[in-house]
């Protein structure tokens, strides 16, 4: 399966983790939203290590990657993710995107045990 597959399999995923939700499913969603993460993440990695430039691709996709984390209540792996996007050189939209989504975590990510 290549990257682009790989994207749409993690975006699939959380479309099923999206209804589990909506069901009251907590634990299949949450489940699901991790599965996501974990496909969504080793594309951006991937991605990251594999291709010159494309900054504003990187970043999107360590920004799907830190969002799926969120939702599957990994804090500190959204964190991280979110860390890798704001590295990048890309567009101010989608670093204040980034910013934004760490500060929503950031109550979060102080309740997290290392």
């Amino acid at each position: 399966m290549n990257s682009q597959e790989q994207h749409q399999e993690a975006m699939r995923i959380a479309h099923l983790a999206w209804i589990a939700s909506e069901e009251d499913r907590e634990a299949d969603a949450l489940a699901l939203y991790a599965q996501a993460y974990q496909i969504e993440k080793q594309v951006a990695i991937h991605f990251f290590t594999h291709t010159e430039g494309k900054d504003f691709s990187k970043a999107v996709l360590f920004k799907s990657a830190a969002n799926l984390a969120k939702k599957a209540k990994r804090y500190r792996e959204a964190e991280i993710m979110i860390g890798y996007g704001l590295m990048l050189q890309a567009p101010h939209s989608i670093l204040e995107e980034l910013r934004n989504l760490y500060e929503s975590i950031m109550p979060e990510v102080h309740l997290v045990k290392v």
